[in-house]
């Protein structure tokens, strides 16, 4: 396998344990109640907008945002059973909305495709469907598709490195969900106006890495998309230091990556922004 020549300073490589690399996506059903924190991003908490007693369906916006954040979505069909703030794991108070699952999975009449047709309207979708980074971050990605015009990027940085011991979440969707994450890729290219991706990938990744080629061929974007296999080394996968292994330019301290004029996204994020605009289903589930 040949890997790319970049490098970054330092790193190392735990033992991977990627224990569920093998075992096929799993839909979790049947749950009585769900809690959903009004904090689901980096940015200020979302105001609910429904109250105990309130019918809700899936799709439904439960949470309103204001500054950088994301509408927050019901994912269930049910009642709302309380609105109310507590302590959570991490020491903050937070609101939740907690919802009994009537279990009929009623989908909510607002959920319907987006009309996209251009940047603003692709970037006015993103929001819409309350998508943030999936890597783990959780910043609102619509904001990083708001670069300044003297910051615009030239290279789109796909996030497939999974450098993180146990999680294998990118790496299924990578093998059983491709058609969808490369759609998701060429319609950020073609509506922000990038002109060529990059998909960065570690080397302990060969179903993913396949998957990928080959669908990228089918879709005959070849040209414009590159995958590039990197040796194994954590933490390849954070934003700064995936873009000094594969570009080999380095951010400025106190910088972003829109100064070195790239933008990068997680395989998972470019997986579920494409599914929105083809049903029109908000980030609900992951």
């Amino acid at each position: 396998m040949e890997f790319a020549k970049r490098a970054f300073k330092g790193g190392i490589h735990p033992p991977e344990n990627k224990l569920t690399r093998d075992m096929p996506i799993t839909e979790i059903k049947d749950i009585a109640l769900v809690r959903i924190p009004m904090n689901m991003a980096i940015g200020a908490p979302c105001k609910p907008v429904v109250k105990k007693g309130d019918h809700v369906d899936i799709g439904q916006i439960i949470g309103e945002p204001s500054g950088i954040a994301v509408p927050i979505h019901a994912t269930v069909s049910g009642t709302v059973k309380a609105v109310k703030a507590e302590y959570m794991g991490t020491g903050e108070m937070m609101v939740l909305v907690d919802i009994d699952n009537d279990f009929l999975y009623t989908i909510h009449e607002s959920v319907r495709k987006p009309e996209v047709v251009d940047q603003p309207s692709f970037v006015a979708a993103v929001k819409a469907c309350g998508m943030v980074g999936m890597g783990g971050a959780g910043f609102p990605t619509h904001i990083k598709m708001n670069p300044a015009k003297d910051k615009y990027p030239d290279i789109l940085l796909v996030n497939a490195m999974e450098c993180e011991p146990y999680i294998t979440s990118d790496e299924r969707q990578m093998i059983e969900q491709t058609e969808s994450i490369i759609k998701g890729i060429a319609a950020t290219l073609k509506y922000m106006g990038i002109p060529k991706a990059i998909i960065g990938i570690e080397a302990n990744k060969p179903e993913g890495a396949a998957a990928l080629r080959e669908e990228l061929a089918k879709q005959g974007l070849t040209d414009q998309v590159e995958l590039r296999v990197m040796p194994v080394r954590y933490p390849q996968g954070a934003e700064k230091t995936m873009i000094q292994a594969i570009t080999g330019r380095v951010i400025p301290a106190q910088g972003l990556p829109g100064d070195v004029n790239v933008t990068v996204q997680n395989v998972s994020t470019l997986n579920y922004i494409n599914r929105y605009l083809e049903t029109g289903m908000p980030f609900v589930k992951r």
